[in-house]
């Protein structure tokens, strides 16, 4: 791995940091920072894959948006799974996918046993577990 895939990874985990505390916090995840992460994993599958592949991402848009149509998962969890896909392989995405309906249960438990009162009236805070499902996937 050179300096520039370990900048950009380490700057990735700083704004899925960023994005997990304003989900917990305000159950928000701000387009700005969703498009700075767009920018951060175009540049990352450059920098480790020399492609990007956009056909996985489009059909998780599309997918996400039939879920969040049906009010099942926020829009803002919607364009942060997009957005990481497109850093991930084939492979790493179902293991991402995987990971992340994993996460959400843990995240849900812990939350019920924390706050069940928040989590019963604003939801769980998915952007956490898509965050950790995505780092499990990238660095497994």
């Amino acid at each position: 791995m050179n300096i520039l895939t370990l900048s950009l990874m380490a700057l990735l985990v700083l704004q899925l940091l960023l994005i997990c505390y304003s989900d917990i916090r305000h159950r928000i995840i701000s387009n700005k920072l969703i498009i700075t992460i767009a920018i951060n994993t175009l540049a990352l599958a450059f920098a480790k894959h020399n492609t990007v592949s956009i056909a996985i991402p489009l059909c998780a848009l599309l997918a996400g948006y039939i879920i969040f149509y049906f009010n099942l998962i926020g829009g803002g969890d919607v364009k942060l799974i997009t957005v990481l896909l497109l850093t991930l392989t084939a492979g790493q995405s179902l293991d991402f996918i995987l990971y992340t309906a994993i996460m959400g249960g843990v995240v849900m438990i812990i939350g019920m046993l924390i706050n069940r009162a928040d989590i019963q009236q604003r939801g769980v805070p998915y952007a956490v577990a898509i965050s950790i499902g995505f780092l499990l996937a990238l660095f497994t």
